[in-house]
């Protein structure tokens, strides 16, 4: 399903120095899953967030030279705090209360869900081309996520 997703990516000559970092941000990202699983048991999933997120903050500032910032315009502002509520605060807390509720394995495999919604979000809102292909590997992944799960599903509704 992934691989008629992103069929058009496969067709573009791709880069082995890209196609590295995303096998080593997959393998990172899995032992992140294991790790918060393990860390976040007797811990707020919201306090978590928190901490994950305001020591994230504190090495960006030690990392990099914030006098060297663009100025900041009402919009930048407006964007920054977009970026920072949405993608960051809501999607980390919700993952990690998903991670205490379901495990780490069930999130990491409802998160494939990720390029059905980026490929749709990308359709309605920037109006981008999608082809069957895509929509094929879609209704794969989304039948790849439910017909194993089909039976567990039933059983906690």
């Amino acid at each position: 399903g992934c691989s008629l997703v992103f069929y058009d990516a496969f067709l573009r000559q791709m880069s082995l120095t890209g196609i590295g970092y995303a096998i080593i941000a997959m393998t990172v990202f899995s032992f992140y899953l294991i790790f918060i699983q393990k860390s976040i048991k007797n811990i707020n999933p919201l306090t978590f967030s928190f901490y994950v997120i305001l020591t994230t903050a504190i090495s960006f500032i030690i990392l990099s030279n914030p006098t060297k910032f663009p100025p900041l315009t009402p919009e930048k502002i407006f964007i920054a705090l977009g970026i920072a509520l949405i993608p960051t605060f809501i999607a980390v807390t919700l993952l990690y209360i998903a991670i205490e509720r379901i495990g780490s394995i069930y999130v990491s495999i409802f998160s494939t869900i990720e390029p059905i919604v980026t490929i749709t979000a990308s359709y309605i809102l920037l109006k981008e081309n999608v082809v069957i292909l895509q929509i094929i590997g879609m209704i794969s992944i989304l039948l790849g996520i439910i017909l194993p799960n089909y039976k567990k599903m039933v059983k906690n509704v």
